[in-house]
């Protein structure tokens, strides 16, 4: 009987995990390849996984067992059709509204029943168990071990096993052969609970790992008791939660919007549930306390003082930091469990507070914050979870005399405050990154500060919340901070006097100062502006007419004839300045602030000061290109990341065939491969191999300090044609073009396949 309800409850939590990846990826080239795709997934899935979990305790306190078996067999069924039919479903997203609904609604379609049915297996088969009499029904929670188990294996055998070998299509349909197999299951457990029911005895007794305590007598427990037990369990659900949400868009948005890296924090994610499940959790929770407390803190300052290193060290320090607080949460989740009277409330409580984490992270934080404040905000819950010390209000005591307690409690955020203000105000350096003095100054005392109160929940919450507070006002009424705004698709930030354009004037030696406008999406710049007659209609960073994209365009105004001209990815309009009187230029952008912040003539003049024709075209920029005739460009030019997050179906084998598809006889497809977290060419490289395309490739890295003074930085460009000789005209600007060649070991990216580990520069 136990090993049919392993299995079933295995099943289920492997097909429910492995349904949220393989459905994310099915919408992500639909929406630019956001990283809030899997935010608003995730949203979906706790939603939908709390009205499973309500409907399993309300079917197991309401509906007698033969009742609970005919109405749960009928949902399964119910959730096997839809998935059938949805096999054929299709829909596009808006373009002029928040894509939140559309995504809402297609994961209804498309998974929803499904999903509804598998989301209530756990707490369901876990209480079916525990009425069928058998000697460890007395506690069910073992059986959370299998799922727990099921949902890793679901989870992780989708990025290294189900996706590197089938197609989307196959994909479905086997995680369609993998449901029938779990109704059948449900049914045989079904069909033990309603036969062994009328002849069970009373469970034996057998000690459990964790002690369960005792049902209380009727009207024992005091009704305020009662609420704040269940909000504590609601807590405790709700900032793991919000921490993996808040993780997940962390990482992938300067590294990329793909199933691998939302899967890993999902996977700590399950194993913190494991491991609090398994073990003494209360002993497990007084362990993890001050390791919580440090791997918090450091998370916290490499957040909220931007510190940028080595990828593979930063992404560590932050899965470490998030696995040990989500496995103090769980564990002290655990050590509160109730008895199985209370087991569907215990998990539908829990749901709750996973699911409105999924509602803070994917809704309100867009809607309140105009940067991404949610993941340290979870931090400091995270710390506030950890045990207080001591009184928790109050300063005086029965005398009047001031609790030294309460001084030992309050000291370091008190210190903490005054010291960031100083800082913030006297030290001329904000980025901690800059140098080993910058980095003991605003990081080092800092850490050192609330680690002295990592001991006290409560004090080293409010040095963090110090410390958050400061740099937030500091970053909100920072003058040089000219714009700031979030969208579906990221945070958006103008700046100005980052850097400065300065002239001599020959005669009087006197110096002129003309401030810059920098675009910034996450951390990466998407484009600056001089505010000066002439640099201002030059463009600068990537796009300057010293580096690979002048000589492109050097090339083919040569041929003095107007050119058509494609460019996914707006940024700040820095390319519509090498626009001519005749020259057509269409921008592809999916997300419309960024069409905003390009068109406001306060910010960036590129798209008004051009003479050629430009217009704006909403909407993932594959999608709005394959709408477009074949050989309607001269020119196509690819330069849609997000931050340094690649989208990938930008960069399969199918969007290069579209994109040569689009460009007339002698036309160009050029694409900007410059990123700091992947080598890209390669992936390039190997495509136009696929597709007998010719390429070449120039890396700029040498940058004069005039051109610096400019703006320009370094980049990295491809170039890619049908026949070799279109590419001459071009290789022949300048010294440093390189034909592209195969590269053996690296992956070929197409729709159904994509693979960054091969390519990922982790020294950066």
């Amino acid at each position: 009987m136990i090993l049919v309800y392993c299995l079933a409850i295995f099943v289920a939590a492997g097909l429910l995990f492995a349904v949220q990846p393989m459905t994310a990826k099915q919408l992500l080239p639909l929406l630019g390849g956001s990283p809030s795709v899997w935010t608003t997934c995730m949203l979906f899935f706790q939603a939908v996984l709390l009205g499973g979990y309500a409907y399993a305790h309300l079917l197991t306190t309401r509906v007698g067992r033969r009742g609970q078996l005919v109405a749960h067999s009928v949902l399964v069924l119910a959730g096997l059709w839809a998935g059938w039919w949805a096999l054929g479903y299709e829909s596009q997203p808006p373009t002029d509204a928040s894509p939140i609904p559309w995504v809402l609604l297609t994961l209804g379609l498309i998974v929803g029943p499904a999903f509804f049915a598998l989301s209530s297996a756990g707490p369901l088969l876990q209480r079916w168990f525990s009425a069928t009499g058998h000697r460890r029904s007395g506690d069910p929670y073992f059986l959370y071990a299998a799922s727990n188990a099921g949902s890793m294996l679901g989870l992780l055998s989708y990025p290294f096993l189900i996706e590197p070998s089938l197609a989307l299509g196959a994909q479905r349909r086997v995680w369609l052969a993998g449901f029938v197999l779990f109704a059948l299951l449900v049914v045989v457990c079904g069909a033990l609970m309603v036969r062994t029911r009328a002849n069970a005895g009373a469970p034996a007794d057998k000690p459990n790992p964790v002690p369960v305590p005792a049902p209380p007598a009727a009207g024992a427990v005091p009704a305020r008791s009662l609420a704040l037990e269940r909000l504590g369990w609601v807590a405790l659900a709700f900032i793991p939660s919000s921490l993996l949400l808040g993780v997940t868009t962390y990482i992938s948005t300067d590294v990329a919007a793909i199933p691998l890296l939302w899967v890993l924090p999902l996977a700590l994610y399950l194993l913190s549930f494991i491991i609090a499940f398994g073990v003494r959790a209360d002993r497990l929770a007084a362990r993890l306390r001050y390791p919580a407390a440090v791997g918090i803190v450091i998370a916290a300052l490499l957040v909220l003082f931007y510190i940028e290193g080595v990828v593979g060290v930063s992404i560590a320090l932050h899965l470490a930091a998030f696995m040990l607080a989500a496995t103090y949460c769980h564990a002290s989740l655990a050590a509160r469990r109730p008895g199985v009277q209370r087991l569907t409330e215990y998990y539908l409580l829990l749901s709750v507070g996973g699911a409105l984490g999924g509602l803070f992270n994917a809704i309100l934080a867009p809607a309140i914050f105009p940067d991404a404040y949610e993941y340290p905000l979870a931090l400091i819950l995270a710390a506030g979870a950890l045990p207080w010390i001591g009184g928790v209000t109050g300063l005086g005591g029965r005398a009047g005399a001031i609790r030294l307690s309460s001084l030992v409690r309050f000291a370091p955020p008190i210190a903490l405050s005054v010291y960031t203000v100083l800082i913030v105000a006297l030290y001329p350096v904000q980025d901690a990154s800059s140098g080993v003095g910058a980095f003991v100054v605003l990081v080092g005392v800092p850490a050192a500060i609330a680690l002295l109160a990592s001991r006290d929940g409560l004090s080293l919450a409010l040095c963090l919340l110090a410390i958050a507070g400061v740099r937030i006002t500091r970053q909100l009424t920072d003058p040089q901070i000219r714009f700031i705004d979030r969208t579906f698709f990221g945070v958006h930030r103008v700046v100005t006097g980052e850097e400065q354009f300065v002239t001599i004037d020959r005669d009087t030696g006197l110096a002129t100062e003309y401030p810059v406008f920098s675009l910034y999406h996450g951390s990466t710049r998407h484009g600056d502006q001089v505010v000066h007659p002439y640099l201002s209609r030059r463009p600068s960073t990537y796009f300057h007419p010293s580096g690979p994209l002048g000589d492109v365009f050097a090339a083919l105004h040569e041929r003095d004839e107007p050119l058509r001209i494609g460019i996914l990815g707006l940024g700040a309009g820095s390319m519509a300045a090498y626009g001519r009187p005749g020259d057509h230029i269409t921008y592809f952008e999916i997300d419309p602030l960024v069409v905003h912040i390009a068109r406001d003539a306060g910010h960036f003049t590129y798209l008004r000061d051009t003479p050629a024709r430009v217009d704006v075209e909403l909407g993932d920029g594959r999608l709005r290109l394959a709408e477009h005739d074949d050989a309607e460009f001269d020119l196509l030019i690819f330069d849609a990341f997000t931050g340094d997050a690649v989208p990938v179906h930008l960069i399969s084998v199918e969007a290069i065939e579209l994109y040569r598809r689009k460009v007339g006889p002698g036309g160009l497809v050029v694409m900007n491969v410059s990123n700091r977290r992947l080598d890209l060419a390669p992936i390039v490289a190997n495509a136009c191999a696929a597709l007998g395309l010719h390429g070449v490739l120039r890396d700029d890295h040498e940058v004069s300090e005039y051109q610096l003074a400019e703006g320009k930085t370094p980049s990295t460009w491809t170039v890619l044609a049908g026949d070799l000789a279109d590419l001459e005209p071009v290789a022949a600007q300048t010294p440093g073009w390189l034909l592209l060649t195969p590269v053996p070991g690296k992956p070929t990216w197409t729709d159904d396949f994509s693979s960054i580990i091969d390519v990922m520069i982790w020294r950066r």
